[in-house]
């Protein structure tokens, strides 16, 4: 039987207050807010080589990730809206929120609109000691959503015209919607600018092909996240998420392909890891054009607040304590499928991405991360956490793999968007 290391029960603030002390060490205090404005892509922060860096130093990379939490949390907090998961983009709709991102200086913020000066004092103070840029914009990610959702709409059209599309989803650099196609020409590239406006729309100039979704086989009970799962019925095997639970029951996540169907179809089947009865689906949501790709088995023996680490023949393991907010362009995540096992380092590239998969269902609100040439997930992953990890034990719960293009890259949904969902909590120590 495999051996467990024990929950750790360090909380996330007294991580990140290490970090903080840090940065006080390097000299990041009293970094004010500035106010750029740009009509298309920010221009780079010019740094030297002496300066910190937060796109390319481990520990600021964390510490801006951990702003960006803080920046929801204080505005959740403040809003009276008691939202399950404290999203910045809903938070920040009213002033035209339009995506966040990491650059070498800290935080940028991206906003269609003039923010008020008490909302820049209460996004400045949550985030500090972390410097943040507010970066003007033509479109708010409302508007480049709404055009996501009529490509969505108009996909079996666009494939009567030749212009198939395999992705799309906001450009947060370019504040437009960039949209992939499976057998690029110019020709297609120019019909899908017309229909939409090129100041909108841009068409990636190579061909993109579909998709593949993850899915395969380890562990024991309590069960943790990014063990090996096999639906008993259709012996498709995936990979387990991070575990939930409704307040009385636990359950286990993974990815609603895994159990072949969409809609309610799968409901009742079991999950069995190495033969061993895992749950019943009880609880899943997987539709067409549809934000998740979810299923929940009610765990028979219990679930832990932990997830495997290392790599896929570890035993090594991370205590789950807490549930990141964000999903900012340029910061680092780490992929923990059971078959890859963990690969950190994962770079975030887009976000609110609609992604066709082989098979025909297309799924919304992905988010796009890469590592080039190494596999950060593959066949078998699916279902699998998307972590930060915190230290050397503790890690966020950043979200569920989904599937990738290719073995360096992955679409992941957000863990915010799952827990706001299926109305569960991520099982966290403390």
């Amino acid at each position: 039987m495999m051996l467990k290391i024990g929950e750790r029960k360090q909380a996330l603030r007294k991580k990140f207050n290490a970090l903080l002390v840090g940065f006080a060490l390097l000299g990041l205090t009293g970094i004010s807010l500035s106010d750029q404005t740009t009509s298309a892509i920010a221009a780079p922060v010019a740094t030297s080589s002496a300066s910190p860096n937060y796109l390319t130093d481990t520990s600021l990379n964390i510490g801006a990730q951990a702003a960006s939490m803080r920046i929801g949390d204080e505005l959740n907090a403040s809003s009276g809206k008691k939202m399950l998961a404290a999203e910045t983009s809903d938070l920040l709709a009213p002033a035209g929120y339009a995506g966040e991102a990491i650059i070498p200086t800290g935080l940028q913020i991206s906003l269609a609109g003039t923010p008020s000066a008490a909302l820049v004092a209460q996004i400045r103070k949550a985030a500090s000691p972390v410097g943040v840029t507010i970066r003007r914009v033509a479109r708010s990610e409302a508007q480049l959503d709404a055009t996501i959702g009529q490509i969505t709409k108009d996909e079996a059209k666009l494939g009567a015209m030749g212009a198939s599309p395999s992705r799309w989803g906001i450009d947060y650099a370019a504040n437009k919607v960039e949209v992939w196609l499976t057998r690029y020409s110019p020709a297609a590239a120019s019909a899908v600018r017309q229909r939409y406006g090129s100041g909108l729309v841009e068409v990636a100039g190579t061909s993109a092909p579909l998709a593949q979704r993850y899915t395969r086989t380890i562990d024991n009970p309590p069960w943790w996240g990014g063990d090996r799962l096999v639906d008993t019925y259709t012996g498709s095997s995936c990979s387990g998420g991070f575990p939930m639970t409704d307040g009385i029951k636990r359950y286990v996540m993974t990815a609603a392909h895994c159990s072949g169907t969409t809609g309610s179809g799968a409901l009742n089947q079991t999950l069995a890891n190495n033969g061993v009865h895992v749950g019943t689906i009880t609880n899943r949501s997987f539709i067409n054009n549809g934000d998740l790709d979810v299923e929940m088995a009610a765990a028979a023996s219990g679930a832990a607040s932990t997830v495997y680490s290392g790599p896929a023949s570890s035993s090594d393991s991370r205590t789950v304590v807490s549930v990141a907010t964000a999903d900012p362009t340029g910061a680092e995540v780490c992929t923990d499928g059971s078959y890859t096992g963990e690969v950190c380092a994962v770079k975030i590239k887009n976000s609110g991405l609609c992604i066709k998969f082989v098979g025909g269902v297309t799924t919304c609100g992905l988010v796009f991360a890469s590592r080039s040439g190494v596999t950060v997930a593959e066949d078998g992953d699916s279902g699998g956490p998307v972590e930060t990890t915190i230290g050397s034990n503790e890690t966020a719960a950043q979200g569920e793999i989904i599937g990738g293009a290719s073995p360096d890259n992955v679409y992941y949904t957000p863990m915010y968007r799952i827990v706001n969902s299926m109305h569960l909590t991520v099982l966290v120590s403390g």
